[in-house]
């Protein structure tokens, strides 16, 4: 039987301070089902993907454990300092952003992180079973926000409308299987104190709620998930989120952002690579890359 008691309904048909508890009582058990899920990291590895898909898909998001090895996520910080002495974006300079251009992301690094950025083993494992069809890296890029400042997107939104909705904007039923457009994936480079370290507000279960009308949603409280340097934040491209202040007395937040799904891309990820890189790369990384599409070989995808 279809199940419909997500946070969305139980804030429409609670009283304000009794909904509010529901709530609370939510979330504790989703910190609490983090904990469970991140011990069994150090169980056997097929079991750690099953429930990290189980996760995933009953709250719109997983946070999975030790994703980057330490020392690429070392490279990838300095290689982002070293864009910000070079920066010439007083825009971006002022807004707090530095970005780490994709280009010369993928140029520099070197193919050992660029397989383990673009094809990680651990979200791939994941997002290959919540993704159907074929797929491949639409989005990557690599920044820091700066103390005092905040993240890309300050207000609630999805990444991506639902293609189905409801009447009255309440949880689509849970035997209905909605698939995503496509998945993100934020690597973090270095560990985050939840909302104290500006990390991004997340509407658990919101992947599932049945308007893309985010005012329906503003009064639901976010859940501002803590992770370690190394760690992976995957959701999906239907999870309400919200981009959060950088306290000033917080360090600068380090993230790479990478995408896949069934779409177009933003950009065509394999043009930016120059020669050289091209030819350090596996085959199966430059066509996640988009190499095929060059070719016509993604002509079933839909274009953005």
């Amino acid at each position: 039987m279809c199940q419909n008691n997500s946070i969305v309904n139980i804030m429409s048909e609670a009283a304000p301070s009794e909904g509010k508890d529901e709530v609370d009582s939510i979330h504790a058990e989703l910190h609490a089902r983090l904990e469970e899920l991140h011990a069994l990291s150090e169980a056997t590895y097929e079991v750690y993907i099953s429930e990290c898909i189980k996760f995933y898909r009953k709250y719109g998001f997983v946070i999975v454990k030790r994703t980057l090895p330490l020392d690429v996520c070392s490279r990838v910080r300095t290689f982002i300092d070293e864009g910000e002495e070079m920066s010439s974006s007083i825009r971006l300079r002022k807004a707090g952003k530095i970005p780490a251009y994709t280009g010369k992301l993928l140029n520099s690094v070197g193919e050992h992180d660029i397989v383990n950025i673009v094809m990680n083993m651990i979200t791939h494992s994941i997002i290959k079973k919540l993704i159907s069809s074929e797929y491949h890296c639409i989005h990557a890029i690599a920044h820091k926000i700066i103390p005092g400042h905040r993240g890309k997107a300050p207000f609630l939104h999805r990444d991506w409308p639902s293609p189905i909705t409801t009447k009255d904007g309440s949880s689509i039923p849970s035997c209905v299987h909605v698939e995503d457009d496509f998945i993100s994936c934020f690597f973090f480079l270095n560990s985050v104190d939840g909302k104290n370290g500006g990390m991004t507000g997340i509407v658990p279960e919101s992947h599932m709620f049945g308007s893309n009308d985010s005012s329906l949603y503003e009064s639901l409280p976010l859940y501002y998930p803590k992770v370690e340097e190394g760690d992976c934040v995957i959701f999906s491209s239907r999870t309400y989120h919200k981009g959060t202040p950088l306290p000033k007395t917080a360090a600068s937040r380090y993230i790479i952002n990478t995408a896949y799904g069934k779409t177009f891309p933003h950009e065509r990820l394999y043009s930016l690579l120059d020669s050289k890189t091209k030819s350090s790369l596996p085959k199966d990384v430059l066509n996640m890359l988009g190499m095929l599409e060059e070719r016509g070989a993604f002509s079933n995808l839909r274009s953005r």
